[in-house]
């Protein structure tokens, strides 16, 4: 009975360390593969951040590319803008001046043409006037001595005082053609020295076309 009791312990302890290699071989084969595993996780999440990385790298890339474009394509709209716009700017310029100088040009014309009115009505006036007097001649056959003196210091005294206005005319139309000629003469771009010369030249016309 002694001997079935140490057999039976015996059989009994070799079961229990069997069976405590097997656990402990279970644990050390579940603790290689979990190490295995969260080696294999590691590289995993290793490998996406290095692959998100790499993606967020050529994201940011691609990103300030586009950016860089975007500011070169505004930069040169803007300088196309800025020609565009100088170019309106110059041609409205260009435009305004070749105006001011046809103004220039009308007006100048237009005061020509009021001189060579006055001139031909000038003329006609002396003509008609010529033509209504009487000569010495005439005088002579028809009056004394006496009305001969008279009317001779009368038509002296006429011709006196139309040759006092026509040298006042002549004057004013000298002052017309100087005015004219100070307005070619400006700047073209000084346009309110122009303005002013022209005002001075309409009056000066004014004046010179009231005159009886």
């Amino acid at each position: 009975m002694q001997t079935g009791f140490a057999s039976a312990e015996k059989r009994t302890d070799d079961k229990i360390k069997e069976l405590a290699d097997i656990v402990q071989s279970g644990f050390a084969g579940a603790e290689k593969r979990t190490d295995d595993k969260i080696q294999e996780l590691a590289d995993i999440v290793q490998s996406g951040f290095a692959g998100a990385e790499k993606r967020t790298d050529d994201k940011i890339k691609e990103l300030a590319d586009i950016v860089q474009s975007g500011f070169a394509g505004a930069e040169k709209r803007t300088d196309d803008k800025i020609k565009e716009l100088a170019d309106v700017v110059q041609s409205g310029f260009a435009g305004a001046e070749k105006r001011t100088d046809e103004k220039i040009e009308d007006l100048a014309v237009t005061i020509g043409g009021c001189f060579e009115n006055m001139e031909t009505r000038m003329t006609e006036k002396f003509d008609e006037l010529e033509a209504k007097m009487a000569t010495k001649e005439d005088l002579k056959r028809f009056a004394t001595k006496e009305d001969l003196a008279g009317l001779e210091n009368r038509i002296d005294e006429v011709e006196s005082n139309l040759g006092a206005k026509i040298d006042v005319v002549r004057s004013d139309v000298e002052d017309v053609k100087e005015a004219i000629a100070k307005i070619d003469a400006r700047d073209k771009a000084d346009t309110d020295a122009i303005v002013g010369d022209v005002i001075e030249l309409r009056q000066r016309v004014e004046s010179l076309e009231a005159r009886p």
